[in-house]
């Protein structure tokens, strides 16, 4: 992920089904590429579809026990 986002790819940007990097990562529970997504300008406040956010999606999936943290996100926050 790191070479691509090195070659410029657009870490914001939506795919056809409405997602991002960063909800992808985070639905998948890939904390390493969540914290590089995030190191890199991914936005934590973008919304799926259906109105959630990273963190909104990191606990319905039940990662609030594991490495996500609320400050995870919110210190990079805008």
């Amino acid at each position: 992920m790191k070479m691509l986002i090195d070659c410029g790819v657009d870490v914001n940007e939506y795919d056809w089904n409405g997602g991002t990097p960063l909800l992808y990562a985070v639905h998948g529970n890939h904390v390493r590429c969540v914290e590089v997504l995030l190191e890199s300008g991914a936005d934590p406040t973008v919304e799926t579809d259906s109105g959630f956010n990273a963190m909104d999606m990191a606990v319905a999936m039940g990662h609030r026990h594991g490495d996500y943290q609320p400050g995870h996100f919110s210190s990079y926050t805008v």
